[in-house]
């Protein structure tokens, strides 16, 4: 659950997450480097909202830890 009265709605947007709303826990990794770990969220409502911080799907990060970019976003490069 995602869920915090001390930030507005509009907060939780701008990352592209829903205030006061259920995610489906999807996987855990931590990197080779023992430097990261990561949990794999879904929305089940799909839509227009979606994460864009650090570790979203453009995010440069993925290109500097290539085997989590393998496991969570299931790429079969």
């Amino acid at each position: 659950m995602c869920s915090n009265n001390q930030l507005s709605k509009e907060e939780f947007q701008k990352s592209g997450l829903l205030n006061i709303h259920a995610y489906s826990l999807q996987d855990v990794k931590q990197s080779s480097d023992g430097k990261h770990r990561l949990i794999k969220l879904r929305n089940p409502w799909g839509g227009t909202y979606r994460w864009n911080g650090d570790w979203s799907d453009d995010s440069p990060l993925w290109l500097e830890n290539t085997d989590l970019r393998k496991d969570l976003l299931k790429e079969k490069r």
